[in-house]
């Protein structure tokens, strides 16, 4: 009786010891942690983050690619594994965390792993914070990523175990522990509510899109500063004013894969046959485009009957995966799928609330950002038109606008992906700017209404507002940009997301 009475003290002993340790050890976490946030370029991304204190919290409800570089696959699986082990709604065998290699990066495999967006602002400012040291690993989170870096293996293998060490078991929170120097830099938290904020002051009026007579900026100075910021990160640079088009090669002047940009051209496509009188988005369906091939493939001929090319353009489908057809980070794909209209149309959805506002996108989950939404514009143009993508924009804007050298990737059968892999010079792709800027004309001919011009601010169909005027980013550093305030619209081509940060500042500050 003496034995189990001394016990059982004991062990009430050890239970408050223990429940003080973890308290004071949580309490000095708190008092090191430290939160970098940087900005992003891209708004339209596959990662939810939201921001509170020093906590960054991954929502559940999006998927997440992991793009491990070579080598580093086993690090990018543990991060997988601790995710998977937070999410309540995970779903065994599915890709809501796929792990993808990044073909990109040198063979000898530069130790960083990318979650969410494979955009790399987040992993440029995180080789900030390295500064070249052997020694130091960082991890910085933007609004749409989170890059692990470091100059050696070692420091990789560290950064992972730190970034899994704070993961929250309680909501997946990130906290950064700064007691060791293991961060060189600190940036300040941007709050969803000054986010949103800042994108109803640079909101344009749909009715002020009509641009003023001449540019009021200076186009060469404007170039000159650009080529300045890029450095020798990027291809090449194409300003438009109301007196031509400039152009400042830093590398070289051939075509380059635009990636996202690409979906742009998908836009104008579908807005040419609105203007023909063929299509409205808000009211035709997928299911009614593709009645007989969904017939064709078994598909319930109801999961389609409620979705417009109106929710396809703002990707608000239904799609589930972020990464869903994207040749860009697996080109595997060609191989693995003939018919890539069955997949896009047999693909689960998810159901959505597609009229709620679109200010609501980062809270609810009605939007996934994903290429197989734009291949399926692509079809959508094709089965309407009767051309394929690239020769329906032939005739109406290559042609007319006078592009000198372009191509694009089409599926194993035949269709342009429409999502990515359109390939263009600056010069060629900045006229499409120029046609936004100038209310649908290029050169006094008629490419697409102002109406249609209207339609796509108001919706963000792609052009989306963004340093201080509208843009469309590229996955390795492309976009397209287009300023109505001071009609002059730019376009930059890159496969590094090195200079974009730079040349998004200059963006802003000079065209205030």
């Amino acid at each position: 009786m003496k034995y189990n009475h001394f016990l059982k003290r004991f062990l009430c002993l050890l239970l408050i010891c223990t429940t003080i340790f973890v308290m004071c050890s949580c309490m000095a976490d708190d008092e090191d942690s430290e939160t970098l946030i940087g900005s992003d370029s891209d708004s339209s991304s596959n990662m939810d983050i939201t921001s509170s204190g020093t906590n960054i919290t991954l929502s559940g409800e999006h998927s997440f690619r992991i793009v491990y570089s070579s080598a580093y696959k086993s690090q990018a699986q543990k991060i997988a594994n601790k995710l998977i082990s937070l999410d309540k709604n995970y779903v065994k065998g599915s890709d809501k965390y796929a792990l993808v290699q990044d073909i990109k990066v040198p063979e000898d495999g530069t130790p960083e792993i990318v979650i969410g967006n494979t955009n790399r602002e987040a992993t440029t400012q995180a080789k900030k914070l390295v500064s070249g040291k052997t020694n130091h690993y960082s991890i910085c989170i933007t609004n749409t990523a989170i890059a692990i870096y470091a100059k050696a293996k070692e420091g990789i293998d560290e950064g992972v175990s730190a970034f899994i060490k704070k993961l929250s078991e309680k909501d997946g929170a990130v906290v950064y522990d700064n007691s060791k120097g293991d961060i060189t830099g600190k940036y300040t938290v941007e709050t969803k509510e000054s986010t949103k904020e800042t994108e109803k002051t640079q909101a344009l009026p749909t009715e002020q899109t009509k641009t003023p007579a001449k540019t009021d900026v200076d186009g060469t100075a404007l170039l000159n500063a650009l080529k300045n910021a890029a450095g020798s990160k990027a291809y090449s640079i194409a300003v438009s004013t109301t007196d031509g088009i400039e152009v400042a090669k830093i590398r070289n002047l051939d075509p380059q894969n635009t990636y996202s940009v690409s979906k742009v051209y998908c836009v104008t496509a579908i807005g040419m046959l609105y203007d023909e009188g063929k299509i409205n988005p808000m009211q035709d369906t997928i299911g009614d485009i593709f009645k007989e091939e969904i017939k064709a493939y078994g598909i319930d001929e109801n999961k389609w009957k409620n979705v417009t090319v109106h929710d396809v353009l703002r990707h608000r489908a239904g799609y589930t995966e972020g990464g869903l057809l994207d040749i860009d980070a697996d080109p595997g794909l060609m191989n693995e799928h003939n018919d890539f209209l069955k997949v896009v149309l047999n693909y689960k959805l998810s159901t959505y609330e597609r009229d709620k506002p679109i200010e609501e996108f980062g809270n609810i989950a009605n939007r996934k950002y994903t290429d197989a939404a734009y291949y399926l514009i692509s079809r959508v143009v094709s089965k309407i038109s009767g051309q394929k993508l690239d020769a329906y924009l032939k005739t109406r804007l290559f042609d007319v606008a006078g592009y000198s050298n372009y191509r694009t990737t089409v599926c194993p059968q035949g269709y342009p992906i429409g999502a990515t892999q359109f390939y263009f010079k600056p010069d060629d792709m900045v006229k499409l700017g120029r046609i936004y800027v100038n209310g649908g004309t290029y050169n006094g001919k008629r490419i697409i209404s102002q109406e249609w011009v209207n339609i796509v601010i108001k919706y963000s169909y792609e052009l989306a507002s963004g340093y201080n005027g509208y843009g469309k980013g590229g996955m390795r550093g492309q976009y397209l940009y287009v300023n109505f305030e001071h009609n002059i619209a730019v376009a930059w081509l890159s496969e590094t997301d090195g200079a974009t940060s730079a040349l998004y500042d200059k963006l802003k500050n000079y065209l205030p």
